[in-house]
């Protein structure tokens, strides 16, 4: 006679496999249009940009921002929107990120010298790439608030639209097609406050080249210095809104900070040579949806001293690992990697040890 664990898992498979059927016969269709894939251009992206800049810069697929946490979706609404929908082109003043796949625009056979989906990767790399010639993640630290951001962003965005219009004339048809797609995306964002819908106006103007755009910055310093003060001026006609940054697309892209350095740790000798052998022999991996930005370690700890705490109990004996390398789970060979996975893919930032 079967458990009653036993019916339970059964019955969850079967409602499982029934789900799994139903999604599958009301699924939306996929797109039919081509799609052109990072792993199949990237090495003549690489080619690109170090023939306009005269020095390397490698191409890596880029990632989801970090979900929101719940906590913070349910205590500010705001939040929900803040997170682009999925992987935008970036760099981090070292290395440049772009999108794994990229669909081919259905204008691409109607312009003399449109972009099919190989050269909108190249215009989207050699964009990347001025900024991080400029130096603009370097300034990053100096970003305020969330209004200055998405306007530095469109600062450093007309400063790269610049520069390649300069740098490649015969390109300017395609850099055009790409600001038009922008725009009627752009056309379909609604934003929620007047200080958002400034932003927005201003970039639609950028956009559309139908007025007094942004004015190009030399230097990533100048580009900064306009973002607060037109941080500041829409500020004091809206002084009672709160801004939450949402600008985010294929042509603004995204600036992230450089990675820190991992710190180097041993191990002690608790774990001892026959434990090691015996841990090597069963591997267990898991895959990451995607992965957290390595933190620098060198600013973590806080040296200012924490809250005092008069402990009225006994404590408990225990022996903890200071590193935080040789604890009891870290071993256990009946533990499910993929929980720590997604655990692990869900956060912004972690420290990388060695």
């Amino acid at each position: 006679m079967p458990e009653a664990e036993e019916l339970i898992i059964d019955g969850l498979r079967h409602a499982g496999e029934a789900l799994g059927r139903l999604w599958q016969r009301h699924r939306p269709p996929p797109s039919p249009g081509p799609t052109v894939h990072l792993s199949d251009v990237k090495r003549r992206l690489e080619l690109l940009i170090e023939s306009v800049l005269g020095y390397p810069l490698p191409v890596r697929p880029a990632q989801c921002c970090a979900p929101v946490p719940l906590a913070r979706r349910w205590f500010d609404p705001g939040s929900r929107s803040a997170a682009p929908p999925g992987p935008l082109p970036a760099n981090d003043g070292t290395a440049i990120y772009l999108p794994p796949s990229l669909p081919v625009p259905d204008d691409a056979g109607r312009i003399g010298r449109g972009i099919a989906g190989p050269d909108e990767y190249s215009l989207l790399a050699l964009l990347q790439a001025l900024r991080c010639a400029r130096g603009s993640a370097l300034h990053l630290a100096a970003v305020d608030s969330g209004m200055v951001m998405d306007l530095y962003l469109l600062a450093e965005c007309v400063a790269a639209d610049h520069g390649v219009r300069r740098l490649m004339p015969g390109w300017c048809d395609g850099l055009a097609a790409l600001r038009a797609r922008t725009a009627v995306n752009l056309e379909k964002h609604r934003p929620r406050t007047r200080q958002a819908a400034e932003v927005a106006a201003r970039y639609g103007v950028f956009l559309l080249g139908n007025g007094v755009s942004p004015p190009v910055a030399r230097t990533p310093a100048g580009a900064l210095e306009w973002a607060r003060s037109a941080a500041l001026e829409i500020a004091g006609r809206f002084p009672h809104e709160r801004y939450v940054p949402w600008l985010g697309d294929c042509l603004i892209g995204r600036l992230l900070r450089p990675e820190g350095k991992p710190s180097r740790s041993g191990r002690n000798g608790a774990w001892d040579a026959d434990q090691e052998a015996e841990h090597r022999g069963h591997p267990r991996s898991t895959a990451l949806s995607r992965r957290p930005r390595a933190s620098d370690a060198d600013h973590e700890d806080d040296p200012s001293p924490g809250v005092w705490m008069i402990q009225s109990a006994e404590p408990t004996p225990h022996a903890e690992d200071p590193l935080g390398l040789n604890r009891p789970e870290d071993r256990d060979a009946d533990d499910d990697p993929q929980g720590s996975a997604e655990s692990v893919a869900e956060m912004a930032e972690a420290r990388l040890v060695h």
